[in-house]
C-alpha cells in the first residue's frame, strides 16, 4: 500500500487579491438575495400596466380594499372602497361607452349619480337611502 505524504500533497495556495474580492462580492450577493425577500418601495415609476386578471386590487396593510380598477370587455371602472370594505364611489362607463361618477351609502345603495343620457346629455340623479331615484334632472334644454 503506497504512503500519502498530507503535509505536501494537500498544502494551501497562497491567497491572491482577486480571489479575496471574488470572494467579498459572492458574500454580498448572498447577503442581499436574503434580505430581497421581504422589500418595500417608496415609489413606483412606470410607463404602462396590462392587468393580467379583469381587475386589479389596491389594499392596505391589513389588507382591506381601497381602490379596484376593472377592465373587462364589457365595463371599465374605478371603485373606491370605505374602511369596512363597502363601496363609496365609482367611476363607470355606461352600457353605450360613456362615463358615469356614481355616490354609495354605507348599505351599498347608490345616491348620486353624474352620468350621460342616451341623447349625449348630461344626466344628474339624486336617490334615498334605499337607491330609489328622488330627483333627476338632464342638461336638454326644452
Amino acid at each position: 500500500m503506497k504512503q500519502v505524504d498530507l503535509g505536501t500533497e494537500f498544502r494551501m495556495k497562497k491567497i491572491d487579491s482577486r480571489s479575496v474580492v471574488i470572494g467579498f462580492l459572492v458574500a454580498v450577493i448572498g447577503f442581499m438575495s436574503m434580505g430581497a425577500t421581504n422589500s418595500t418601495f417608496d415609489s413606483i415609476t412606470v410607463g404602462e400596466i396590462i392587468l393580467k386578471d379583469e381587475s386589479l386590487w389596491i389594499v392596505d396593510k391589513e389588507k382591506r380594499e381601497i381602490l379596484n380598477i376593472a377592465g373587462a370587455n364589457d365595463i371599465h371602472a374605478l371603485l373606491l372602497y370605505n374602511t369596512e370594505g363597502t363601496p363609496i364611489a365609482a367611476m363607470s362607463q355606461g352600457d353605450d361607452g360613456a362615463g358615469a361618477i356614481s355616490v354609495f351609502n354605507d348599505k351599498r345603495k347608490e345616491v348620486v349619480r353624474l352620468s350621460v343620457t342616451s341623447e349625449i346629455d348630461g344626466y344628474i340623479g339624486l336617490f334615498d337611502r334605499y337607491g330609489d331615484l328622488q330627483w333627476g334632472m338632464t342638461g336638454k334644454r326644452k
